[in-house]
C-alpha cells in the first residue's frame, strides 16, 4: 500500500468483516471482471455466501479463478474548496483467496445455520432442525482467505 499510515492491522479487518453486513464478491471468467454484492459470513479464516445453483457466479467460480471479496465503511465526507480536493474518509478489507462449493450436506448445513444466524433477529439457526433436502437446494460458496489487506482513513 502506498501510505503505510493506512494499514489496518489484521484484527481490525477481521473486526470489519465480522460488523458489515454486505460484502462484494469479485470474480473473472478471464477476459471479464463481475462483481456482485452479497451476504456473507466471516467464520475461522473463510468468508462463507450463499448462492442459487445456477447462474453466472457459479458458473465463473467453475472455471478455478483466483477471486476476491471486499467490505468498506464510509465514515464521513471531507469537503474542499475545489472539487479536487474533496475526500472520503472509510475503511475497506480487501481479502483474497480461492473458492469452492461446499458438497458436504453435513458441513453445508452448519455453514449456512453460522449465516443466518449472523442476519437472525433472535439468533436462531433456522435450518438446525430442517431437512438435508432444504439444504440440498442451495449453494454455499466458502473462500479460503489466503491475505487479507485493509485501509483506513
Amino acid at each position: 500500500m502506498r501510505r503505510s499510515s493506512k494499514v489496518l492491522s489484521h484484527e481490525r479487518c477481521v473486526e470489519l468483516l465480522r460488523r458489515e453486513r454486505v460484502g462484494r464478491l469479485g470474480l473473472t471468467d478471464g477476459t471479464f471482471p463481475y462483481v456482485v454484492p452479497v451476504f456473507f459470513s466471516y467464520l475461522d479464516g473463510k468468508i462463507i455466501i450463499h448462492s442459487a445453483r445456477e447462474g453466472l457466479k457459479i458458473d465463473i467460480l467453475s472455471t478455478g479463478h483466483a477471486v476476491c471479496f471486499e467490505v468498506d465503511t464510509l465514515l464521513g465526507f471531507q469537503p474542499g474548496d475545489r472539487a479536487c480536493t474533496w475526500g472520503a474518509h472509510y475503511e475497506s478489507v480487501m481479502c483474497f483467496g480461492q473458492a469452492r462449493l461446499s458438497t458436504d450436506p453435513g458441513e453445508k448445513r452448519d455453514l449456512l445455520d453460522a449465516l443466518c444466524c449472523r442476519y437472525s433477529v433472535d439468533g436462531i439457526p433456522p435450518l438446525a432442525q430442517g431437512d438435508l433436502a432444504e439444504v440440498d437446494g442451495v449453494c454455499v460458496i466458502v473462500i479460503e482467505v489466503d491475505h487479507m489487506t485493509g485501509k483506513g482513513a
